[in-house]
C-alpha cells in the first residue's frame, strides 16, 4: 500500500519537475542573449526595435533591434525550444480598440445583441474585426443596452479606458444625443467618438431617393416578382431554364432576393433584375397560361411591360451601379477613413455631375430604355403628373456620411496638410501619445520633409504605418485613425450566422452553446487547439479520469 502511494507521488513529482525544468529551458536562451550582448557591449535596442520576431514582411523584419535579432539567428540555428517558447506566447498587438455593436430578434423571438471589437494588428499592418458573442437582452433601452456593453468589457477583461471609438446604426435608442447608447459610453468615456454606420448612412440615402413615385412602385414590383418567382419550386425552376435558354453565359440562372441585411445583395439584385429581363417576361407569360397561377403573373407581366417602369428600372439600375463598389467598400473590414472618404467623394462627385448635366443624360437614358421598348413591343408613353405628384428630391451630398470633426482632422497626416489643424486634433489624444506635443510639432516637419522625398504617396493609414516607425508620436495617432470604424459590418454578418445556428429545430438552445457554436463559426480564422479545448475541460468539473496534473 505503502509503496504505491509513494509511486503516485514520485510521478506527480516527477511530471512537475520536468515541466518547472521546460519552463526555465525556455527562459535560458534568452537570458544566454541578454548576457552575450552585456558581455560584448552590444546594445539591446540597436537601431529600431519595434519589429516582430515571428514577422516576415521586408519592411518590417529590419527593425527588430539586436536582441530581438539575436533571438531570431537563434531560432533559424536551430534552437527548437525558443521556437516553440514564441509560437505558444501570445502575441503583441494594439490595445487600444472600438467596439461595433447592433441588435436583432432571432427565431426564438429573443433579441440579441450582437458585439464585436476593432483593433490594429502592429504585425501585420491590417485591421482586425472580431465577433466576441451574442448577449441575450431584456430591453432594448439606451440605458440597459449601455450597461450590457460595459458588462461585456468588464467579461472580456477590455479597459473602457483603452475605448477609442464606437459604431451604431442611427436607431434613437444607440445614436440619442442625449440617452442613447452612444452618449451614455461617451459621458464615461469622452474619447470613444461615435460613427454612425456609413453603409447604414448610404442605405438610408437610397431609400430617401426611392420616395420618388416611379422609383417607389418599381421597386415594389421587383420584389412582388421575386416572392412570387421564389414561392414556388416550379417556378423558379422554369426561371432557371429560360436565362439558361436566353442568356447562356449567364452564371446567376436564379433571381436574387433585396435583403434587407445584406445591401450589396439589394444593389445587385435588381441589377441582375435588367440583365435577365427578357427571361422573367417569357417565364411570367408562361405561368399566365397556367390556372393557379394566371392572374398574379398576367397582373406582374403587365406591369413590367410599361414604358414608366422600364426608364424608372433604367435609371435605378444606373445610379445603384456607381453606388455599388462604395457599398462593396464600406462593407470591407480593412478600410479606414481616408479611403471611405475617397471613395465616398468620387461618387458625390459623379453623381454632381449627371445632375448638372442632367437633360443630356437623360436624354442617353430615354434613348436605351426606347430601344428595350421596341423589343419588348411596349408602346412609349408619358404618364399624365398632376401637380400632387411633382416631387422635388434635393438630397445633400453630406448625407452619405457622417464624420467627427478631430477624426476627420487626423487623417489629413497622410498628406500633411492643414499643420495648425493637426496639432490642434492631436490635443485630444494627448494621454495616448508617447512623448509631448511639441515633440509632435517636430515629428510633422520631419514627416513632411520625409513624404517629399517618397515619389509616391500612402494612399491609407495602414500603408504610412509602414514608414512611421522613427515617428512615435504620428505612429500612434495613426492607429488611432486605423480603428475607428466606418461600419458595423461584421455585426450585421452575425446576424446571418445566427439565422444559420440558431433554426426553429434548434430555437431553445441555451445563450451558451449559441455563443460557443457563433465563435467557432464566425472566427474561423482563429485556430482552436484540441489540447487547450482539453485543459479546459479538465479544470471544468472532476472526471473520473485525470487528465491534469
Amino acid at each position: 500500500m505503502n509503496g504505491k502511494i509513494q509511486n503516485i507521488e514520485t510521478t506527480l513529482d516527477t511530471a512537475m519537475t520536468r515541466k518547472v525544468e521546460q519552463n526555465r529551458q525556455k527562459l535560458i536562451p534568452i537570458i544566454e542573449t541578454i548576457l552575450f550582448c552585456g558581455l560584448q557591449n552590444i546594445s539591446l535596442r540597436g537601431h529600431r526595435d519595434d519589429g516582430s520576431i515571428n514577422s516576415v514582411d521586408d519592411d518590417i523584419k529590419n527593425q527588430k533591434g539586436n536582441f530581438k535579432a539575436l533571438l531570431k539567428f537563434r531560432i533559424n540555428a536551430g534552437d527548437q525550444i525558443l521556437k516553440e517558447h514564441f509560437k505558444s506566447a501570445t502575441k503583441n498587438t494594439t490595445y487600444i480598440i472600438p467596439i461595433l455593436a447592433d441588435e436583432t430578434t432571432d427565431v426564438s423571438i429573443s433579441e440579441q445583441f450582437s458585439f464585436c471589437v476593432r483593433y490594429f494588428d502592429s504585425d501585420t499592418c491590417s485591421i482586425r474585426e472580431h465577433f466576441l458573442g451574442f448577449t441575450k437582452v431584456e430591453h432594448v433601452t439606451g440605458e440597459y443596452l449601455a450597461d450590457t456593453i460595459i458588462q461585456i468589457l468588464k467579461e472580456k477583461n477590455l479597459d473602457l479606458a483603452l475605448l477609442r471609438g464606437q459604431g451604431y446604426d442611427g436607431a434613437a435608442n444607440m445614436s440619442g444625443a442625449f440617452k442613447g447608447v452612444q452618449s451614455r459610453i461617451a459621458s464615461l468615456q469622452p474619447l470613444a467618438f461615435y460613427t454612425h454606420c456609413a453603409n447604414h448612412r448610404l442605405n438610408l440615402v437610397l431609400s430617401k431617393a426611392s420616395t420618388v413615385p416611379s422609383i417607389r412602385n418599381t421597386v415594389g414590383i421587383i420584389t412582388n416578382i421575386y416572392n412570387f418567382l421564389r414561392e414556388s419550386a416550379l417556378r423558379t425552376q422554369l426561371l432557371s431554364e429560360k436565362i439558361t435558354e436566353l442568356f447562356p453565359h449567364q452564371k446567376a440562372v436564379k433571381a436574387k432576393k433585396l435583403c434587407e441585411t445584406r445591401w450589396v445583395e439589394r444593389h445587385d439584385g435588381i441589377l441582375h433584375f435588367l440583365e435577365i429581363l427578357p427571361a422573367i417576361i417569357v417565364t411570367l407569360d408562361e405561368l399566365s397560361l397556367r390556372n393557379h397561377t394566371g392572374s398574379n403573373a398576367q397582373s406582374l407581366s403587365a406591369a413590367i411591360c410599361k414604358f414608366e417602369f422600364l426608364i424608372s428600372l433604367k435609371i435605378l439600375t444606373k445610379f445603384l451601379a456607381i453606388t455599388l463598389p462604395l457599398s462593396m467598400l464600406l462593407q470591407s473590414i480593412n478600410i479606414d477613413y481616408t479611403q471611405s472618404i475617397e471613395m465616398i467623394n468620387n461618387v458625390k462627385n459623379v453623381l454632381t455631375t449627371i445632375r448638372e448635366n442632367s437633360k443630356t443624360e437623360f436624354k442617353n437614358i430615354f434613348e436605351e430604355t426606347r430601344i428595350i421598348a421596341v423589343k419588348m413591343d411596349v408602346d412609349i408613353r408619358i404618364p399624365r403628373v398632376t401637380k400632387n405628384n411633382v416631387i422635388v428630391q434635393t438630397l445633400s451630398p453630406n448625407q452619405l456620411i457622417y464624420l467627427n470633426s478631430t477624426t476627420l482632422t487626423i487623417f489629413y497626416l497622410i498628406w500633411i496638410i492643414l499643420y495648425d489643424k493637426i496639432l490642434n486634433a492631436a490635443k485630444t489624444y494627448e494621454a495616448d501619445l508617447p512623448h509631448s506635443i511639441e515633440a509632435l510639432r517636430g515629428e510633422l516637419n520631419l514627416w513632411k520633409q520625409f513624404w517629399k522625398n517618397k515619389p509616391e504617396k500612402a494612399d491609407s493609414s495602414m500603408e504610412a504605418f509602414k514608414y512611421a516607425s522613427m515617428f512615435p508620436n504620428i505612429k500612434c495617432l495613426l492607429t488611432i485613425l486605423s480603428v475607428i470604424p466606418i461600419t458595423t459590418a461584421s455585426a450585421e454578418r452575425s446576424f446571418s450566422s445566427l439565422k444559420r445556428i440558431k433554426t426553429y429545430l434548434r430555437s431553445t438552445m441555451s445563450q451558451e452553446r449559441l455563443n460557443g457554436l457563433a465563435m467557432l463559426h464566425i472566427n474561423k480564422n482563429i485556430q482552436v487547439k484540441p489540447g487547450e479545448v482539453l485543459d479546459v475541460f479538465a479544470k471544468k468539473h472532476k472526471r473520473k479520469l485525470q487528465f491534469d496534473l
